[in-house]
């Protein structure tokens, strides 16, 4: 999918132009899981989260392109969506304006 990512929809506002997806990946599946269902996970890279999705097992990853490090997708960290929505609301919010909901 092609997504509109901007600075203000970037987690802590860090985004760079050349790296369009950086920083998106909680708002990214977030919108997966309420447009299809695909359930959410996080995985540690570094000190850091990173979200992607499965789906009947399979992973999907429209973030993926901003890491540089290899990704450990073996995580059984489920994310409760509810409370993610809780934590990103207004990045999420104005990400789904910004592509007109998808």
């Amino acid at each position: 999918m092609d997504f509109v990512f901007s600075k203000e929809t970037a987690y802590n506002g860090i985004w760079d132009e050349n790296n369009p997806s950086q920083n998106h990946c909680a708002v990214v599946a977030l919108f997966l899981h309420k447009k299809f269902g695909y359930e959410i996970y996080k995985t540690r890279i570094g000190k850091s989260w990173h979200y992607f999705n499965k789906n009947c097992g399979e992973i999907i990853d429209e973030t993926k392109s901003q890491l540089s490090n290899k990704i450990d997708y073996k995580s059984d960290n489920r994310v409760d969506e509810k409370r993610l929505y809780r934590s990103i609301k207004s990045r999420f919010e104005l990400f789904l304006q910004n592509n007109n909901g998808v």
